[in-house]
C-alpha cells in the first residue's frame, strides 16, 4: 500500500520534450533549432492506450503543448538538417533562444500540475544538457535548477526486460456491415510488422503485439525503432520535435510501469 510519503513522491504531469539542434550529440556543442514540451496529467498518461481505425495509436485527448522554433545563430550541420528538415534559411526569420523564450518556457511549466518531469529519449546525454546550457547562456537556470528530468530510454532498456509481450488492445471503428468479413489489410506485410497482428471481426479491431524474439542486446531502442517494433508502422512525422514526442508518449504508454520508474529514478537538471 502506499504510503503518504510515496504518494507526495508521484509526479503529477509527465513533460515530454524534444530539441532539433544545429548538430547530433557526437559533434556538441549545439544549439536549439526547435523545442517540443508535450504534457500530460498522470491520469490521462495511464488512461488505456487507444487506436484509429488503421491501428494507429492516438494521443490522450488532454495534452497541454509547447512549440517553439528558434534561430540558433549558428551553422547547422548537413546530418542535423537532414533529420529535422530545418535549415538556416527556413530559421532565419525567427527568434533566437532569449530570455523573452525562456519567459514562455516558464509560464507553459507553471500552468501545468506539480510536480512535472521532463520526459526525453536520451536525456541525460544530450536534451536536458543542451537545454541546461540555453538556460545558463540566458542567466536564467537556477530557476529550473530543481526540475526533476527522466531519461526514457534508461527506462525501456529497463522495464523492456521485465515485461511480456503487450496486451491485446481493442479499438472502435465505424464500418458498414456489409464490410464486416473484409480483412483489414491497407498494405502488404512489411518486416516491422511481424511484431503485431491485426484480426478485424465485427467491428472491433484486434491489436495484439507478437513477441519479437529478439534479445535486449540485439534490440534497438532509439525512438524511431522500437516504436516500428511496437506498432509495426514508422512514427508520423517524428522529424518535427512535436512528432517525435507524440511517438515517445506512445512508446511509454506501451511500457508497463513507466509511471513508477520515474518516480524512482527522476533526477534534477541540476545534476547535468
Amino acid at each position: 500500500m502506499a504510503t503518504t510519503r510515496d504518494k507526495a513522491n508521484r509526479v503529477k504531469t509527465y513533460v515530454f520534450l524534444h530539441l532539433n539542434t544545429t548538430c547530433l550529440p557526437e559533434d556538441d556543442p549545439c544549439r536549439i533549432t526547435e523545442i517540443c514540451m508535450m504534457a500530460l496529467d498522470r491520469k490521462s498518461f495511464k488512461d488505456t492506450l487507444k487506436y484509429d481505425g488503421h491501428g494507429r495509436p492516438l494521443l490522450p485527448r488532454v495534452v497541454n503543448k509547447l512549440v517553439l522554433c528558434l534561430d540558433p545563430d549558428a551553422d547547422l550541420t548537413e546530418k542535423a538538417q537532414d533529420i529535422s528538415k530545418l535549415s538556416e534559411e527556413l530559421l532565419s526569420k525567427q527568434q533566437v533562444f532569449t530570455t523573452s523564450t525562456v519567459s514562455l518556457i516558464k509560464s507553459f511549466l507553471d500552468h501545468l500540475k506539480k510536480p512535472y518531469c521532463l520526459i526525453a529519449h536520451f536525456g541525460n546525454g544530450f536534451d536536458f544538457p543542451v537545454l541546461k546550457n540555453e538556460l545558463e547562456r540566458t542567466g536564467d537556470f537556477e530557476e529550473f535548477a530543481n526540475m526533476f528530468c527522466a531519461d526514457s530510454l534508461n527506462a525501456v532498456r529497463e522495464l523492456s526486460t521485465q515485461n511480456e509481450p503487450s496486451d491485446i488492445h481493442r479499438v472502435s471503428t465505424k464500418r458498414k456491415a456489409s464490410d464486416a468479413a473484409k480483412p483489414s489489410l491497407k498494405r502488404s506485410k512489411t518486416e516491422p510488422e511481424k511484431a503485431r497482428e491485426r484480426v478485424t471481426t465485427g467491428g472491433l479491431k484486434t491489436i495484439k503485439s507478437l513477441p519479437t524474439n529478439l534479445p535486449s542486446a540485439s534490440r534497438s531502442f532509439k525512438a524511431r525503432e522500437y516504436f516500428e517494433e511496437l506498432f509495426g508502422d514508422v512514427p508520423e512525422n517524428s522529424h518535427t520535435a512535436e512528432g517525435y514526442c507524440k511517438a515517445l508518449v506512445h512508446i511509454l504508454q506501451k511500457t508497463s510501469g513507466f509511471p513508477k520508474w520515474v518516480d524512482r529514478n527522476k533526477t534534477k537538471m541540476a545534476d547535468f
